[in-house]
């Protein structure tokens, strides 16, 4: 795989242009905190708050999301004690069954 780095000359932004999608079908490492290869590969979209990385097959899309306060990593106290009550419609609206 190779990752260019591309400088647009209308608006200043910079690009990433991938030449290949990451492999989705590689299950991640079960070391939690280990970087696997094709991690590596996938395209990170996002604002600060909410996040993904997006694997781009064709064949098996895989798209991981990740959202601050879902984080138990830091100091600040993110629990939403109600949160178990939406559980089953977070699922269903994923996974299209609504």
């Amino acid at each position: 795989m190779q990752i260019s780095f591309v400088n647009a000359q209308s608006n200043k932004t910079g690009k990433i242009w991938y030449t290949s999608p990451a492999n989705a079908s590689v299950k991640d490492d079960p070391n939690g905190w280990m970087n696997d290869p094709e991690w590596l590969k996938a395209l990170p979209v996002g604002n600060g708050h909410i996040g993904a990385m997006v694997f781009g097959d064709v064949n098996k899309e895989r798209i991981q999301l990740n959202e601050m306060t879902l984080w138990s990593g830091s100091m600040d106290e993110g629990d939403n004690p109600e949160a178990a009550k939406s559980l089953s419609q977070i699922r269903s609206l994923l996974l299209g069954q609504v």
